[in-house]
């Protein structure tokens, strides 16, 4: 379908301009079927490079060598990611970012714990070993 601008007082169209699904839209970008299949594959390639750092943190409950910082920013980044998926009803965004921030919560969730029990260690172990001071 096509949109048609008419001139004043006029029923003749002054031209026809393609309908996009998009604000922004460069000019040779074509939504096809093999543009969906390209999507599909880079969310897939992706969303499977993430897992194995994944696994490994599941294993082993070991997440010193990552950020918290990073990975919290990482994991407000994928669910904008998903919002943006979900408005423009990109099925490739919408699929890689959900697998993708299931695992980033829960190795943030993670993170986080490891962070604040050890903080709360290091707090207990330094008020016991305190004395007060004499006067």
């Amino acid at each position: 379908m096509t949109r048609m601008s008419l001139r004043k007082g006029s029923k003749r169209p002054l031209e026809r301009a393609p309908e996009t699904r998009y604000a922004f839209s460069l000019p040779f970008a074509q939504a096809t079927p093999m543009t969906e299949t390209i999507g599909l594959l880079a969310a897939l390639l992706t969303t499977l490079s993430f897992v194995p750092q994944a696994v490994h943190i599941f294993r082993t409950g070991q997440t010193e060598g990552i950020s918290l910082v990073m990975y919290s920013m990482f994991t407000l980044g994928v669910a904008i990611w998903l919002a943006y998926g979900l408005l423009i009803g990109s099925l490739p965004v919408i699929l890689s970012n959900i697998v993708t921030l299931a695992l980033s919560l829960v190795i943030v969730t993670l993170k986080a714990r490891a962070v604040f029990q050890s903080r709360s260690k290091t707090n207990a172990a330094a008020e016991a070993t305190s004395a007060p001071i004499a006067s």
